[in-house]
């Protein structure tokens, strides 16, 4: 398992979403950040959903 360093959460969020939209697994994204499978795909849903309602605006 590879571990990630010291990021910000906005770096954080980022390169999950990143991973997540090059076809990593929430589990593997959810191990390498030490959160949840769960919590990973709060963070990388949410982080869409920020970006497309700031378009939006």
């Amino acid at each position: 398992m590879t571990t990630t360093p010291e990021l910000s959460r906005e770096q954080r969020d980022a390169a999950m979403v990143d991973r997540y939209s090059n076809g990593e697994t929430l589990d593997a994204i959810g191990q390498s950040f030490v959160v949840t499978r769960e919590r990973a795909r709060q963070i990388t849903g949410g982080t869409w959903l920020d970006a497309i309602r700031s378009v939006q605006k």
